[in-house]
């Protein structure tokens, strides 16, 4: 006999459904899970992996959103994109200039749903089509005004790059969401998209003065507002890789590694990278975000086969040569459908490691959330990853390549 039962996980905020199958002699299934913390058909690794990416998000995001005053206006931020890496510095400088802010939730799939009709495109990636229901929650939720910026470059963190650019999807879509919810127009609540630059400190002062002044924020306070909003999002940097660093030191003494999972910032968000850094620390292996790895001063980028130009490409290509060159690091590179910059990164991240030899998986996410593709992929990475370790084989004699689509293509 067999019985069936739908579970709904309570253990983060995906609340996955489960089904139980129950088979003739009280053994149990589950499926429908994207992690195996709470429901799983195998034996518990013998130590829980750490999974920074719960950290990174803690850093980011609890920060306090009230000014020291009366509050001028309340601004809401969208939880979306490129502010996964620079809502510190916009919070900071918010409230450091007298502003409250607001924050929109965490994605999910009714916040998803929320913003869907209004998505003019079924090609743009997941990750944008969130933005919508961000900005509709962040109405709801009773913004004053929205800030959400046109970052044109991002920080240089590569001196030798060509360039810092943002994505043109990034950089663009405060106009799409102007032109598809009109928040002014039909609710009354204007969206601000000043251009921004974070490559030159001076420009970027001029710049948050000219969008701050109607307000009545000063020259000076202005000033002052970036510099410490620049060291804030340094220290949420610094927070990361230390913490990082320890888990690397800790993963070599136990002659163990660390996976790093590489992306965008935005693939930080549980709804798009549909839970899979819980689910690698499921499996016992520590999970780094791209953005913890520290970087060494070598190697260079001037070498690369490709143009330099994208802030979060270069460093993918740099997180990637830091784990060509240490033993107790390995790669995973998560990308979503639809991001045409990755079409260039993928080749040029896998040629990286396996110059080194070292494994290199390529995931693609999208809406489905049916991870067991993944599961599969992702065992079969770490399996190889350890017969290499306990058969003694040098790196560079053993290249493997993964990849797997949550699409089913």
């Amino acid at each position: 006999a067999v019985a069936r039962r739908e579970l709904h996980c309570a253990g983060c905020e995906n609340r996955c459904r489960v089904i139980r199958t129950t088979f003739a002699g009280g053994r149990s299934y589950f499926s429908g899970n994207r992690c195996e913390r709470h429901y799983s058909n195998g034996r518990p690794a013998e130590r829980a992996g750490e999974n920074l990416f719960a950290l990174r998000l803690r850093l980011l995001f609890h920060r306090p959103s009230d000014p020291a005053g009366v509050p001028i206006r309340t601004f809401g931020i969208p939880r979306v994109l490129n502010l996964y890496e620079n809502y510190p510095f916009w919070q900071t400088l918010l409230t450091s200039c007298g502003f409250k802010v607001l924050l929109s939730g965490v994605s999910g799939k009714e916040l998803y749903e929320k913003g869907s009709a209004t998505v003019m495109s079924d090609n743009i990636c997941l990750p944008a089509k969130l933005v919508h229901g961000h900005i509709l929650d962040l109405i709801e939720k009773g913004a004053d005004r929205i800030l959400y910026p046109m970052v044109i470059y991002e920080q240089q963190e590569s001196p030798e790059s060509l360039n810092s650019f943002n994505c043109p999807v990034v950089t663009g879509y405060p106009d799409v969401v102007k032109s598809s919810i009109d928040p002014e127009g039909r609710y009354g609540v204007p969206i601000d998209s000043p251009v921004i630059s974070f490559r030159d400190e001076a420009l970027l002062k001029r710049q948050i003065h000219l969008f701050l002044s109607p307000f009545g924020v000063s020259r000076r306070q202005a000033a002052e507002g970036v510099e410490k909003g620049l060291a804030a999002q340094r220290e949420v940097r610094r927070a990361i890789q230390k913490r990082a660093g320890q888990v690397i030191a800790e993963a070599r003494q136990r002659k163990g590694f660390c996976v790093v999972v590489s992306g965008r910032p935005y693939h930080a968000d549980g709804l798009i990278n549909h839970g899979l850094p819980e689910l690698l620390a499921g499996f016992g292996v520590d999970v780094l975000p791209e953005s913890a790895v520290p970087l060494p001063s070598e190697p260079k980028l001037n070498n690369s086969k490709v143009l330099t130009q994208w802030a979060y490409t270069n460093r993918i290509f740099s997180v990637a040569r830091a784990v060509a060159k240490d033993p107790s690091l390995e790669l995973l590179q998560l990308t979503s459908f639809g991001c045409g910059l990755d079409a260039v990164s993928v080749d040029e991240t896998r040629e990286i490691l396996q110059a080194s030899g070292k494994s290199y998986t390529l995931i693609k996410m999208d809406e489905i959330a049916n991870l067991g593709a993944v599961r599969i992929r992702l065992r079969s990475m770490l399996d190889a990853i350890r017969e290499r370790s306990l058969a003694d084989v040098p790196a560079a004699q053993t290249p493997v390549e993964t990849c797997v689509s949550t699409r089913g293509d």
